[in-house]
């Protein structure tokens, strides 16, 4: 019982912790796209 409810627990941080990666990425990749230094990622998005 408390392997499975250890398991559980694993796999809900693992998918927060990509949630918040993924969320923190395009943030990085939009304030970068809104710069003008890189046209690059500005193709990319458009």
């Amino acid at each position: 019982m408390f392997l499975l409810f250890f398991a559980l627990f694993r796999v809900i941080v693992n998918l927060y912790a990509l949630f918040v990666c993924k969320k923190v990425f395009l943030a990085v990749i939009f304030s970068h796209a809104n710069s003008p230094q890189h046209p690059k990622i500005q193709a990319l998005l458009s």
